[in-house]
């Protein structure tokens, strides 16, 4: 059974999952546990996995993240795989829905 790898988020390195430290580019692996949840979902845009990259695109279209929006525009632009472009386009569109109902709720 293979072991969970951690990823470096610098370098997208390859690590053992209880590795402190990048063995490829020398990173703390541990610096980014005070990130908030978004951002930890917008660097996992672009990780290698791209099964990750897509649940992450995901996650952020159900949480209609705004801040997302930039990242998720640029994948469909630039991105060759047309499973992550979907999803990208899909949770764009949640985000839509979701700025585009909020100024009928200030009107009741």
């Amino acid at each position: 059974m293979e072991k969970i790898k951690r990823f470096c988020p610098r370098c997208w390195g390859e690590n053992e999952y209880d590795a402190a430290v990048c063995a490829s580019c020398g990173k703390d692996l541990l610096d980014g546990a005070q990130e908030s949840y978004v951002d930890k979902l917008l660097w996992a845009l672009h990780h290698p996995v791209a099964e990750i990259a897509i649940r992450a695109i995901y996650i952020l279209g159900e949480m209609k993240v705004q801040k997302a929006v930039p990242a998720l525009e640029a994948l469909c632009q630039q991105s060759e795989d047309i499973f992550l472009k979907k999803e990208a386009k899909e949770a764009l569109k949640k985000i839509a829905e979701q700025t585009a109902a909020e100024p009928e709720a200030a009107d009741r």
